[in-house]
């Protein structure tokens, strides 16, 4: 989970996006054939995987939003 951790991390920097999705984890571990595509050893079960890919729309500012209002007591 750090290693995904630290890629969702660097992915802007390259101009990539990345999210984090754990329904390829439980659908390898029920699926014989996607176990097949993605080449996992016997024994093997995966906690976490992300996709990484170019996105498709860019955002050029955070958008706008209200002020917090913080009260101290």
């Amino acid at each position: 989970m750090i290693a995904i951790h630290q890629i969702q991390l660097a992915a802007p920097g390259l101009g990539l996006g990345s999210t984090f999705t754990g329904s390829i984890n439980t659908a390898s571990q029920g699926y014989a054939p996607l176990r097949e595509m993605l080449g996992l050893p016997e024994g093997y079960i995966p906690h976490g995987t992300c996709v990484i890919g170019y996105p498709a729309e860019q955002y050029h500012r955070i958008p706008a939003r209200k002020p917090v209002t913080v009260t101290w007591r």
